[in-house]
């Protein structure tokens, strides 16, 4: 996570002030690993939070369904 705690101090740097809300896009993560996610992941995010000075309240991590390809077909 400390590519997370150099960020938001980059942004703190940046802005004088930490975000509003972080939203943090977690790919790859099937229902049989939600349980590891929240007992490791979630809880790394939410003490790095801690340590750069913001108490975010809430972590949410999202499932995607989607299955599309793009094909592209090409006439020469």
């Amino acid at each position: 996570m400390w590519l997370v705690s150099g960020a938001l101090k980059n942004y703190y740097r940046v802005n004088s002030t930490l975000p509003d809300r972080i939203i943090v896009f977690r790919d790859g993560v099937g229902d049989g690993q939600l349980e590891t996610v929240h007992e490791h992941e979630v809880r790394q995010l939410l003490e790095c939070f801690k340590r750069v000075g913001e108490e975010y309240k809430y972590v949410t991590v999202t499932l995607c369904r989607c299955h599309c390809r793009f094909v592209s077909h090409c006439i020469v």
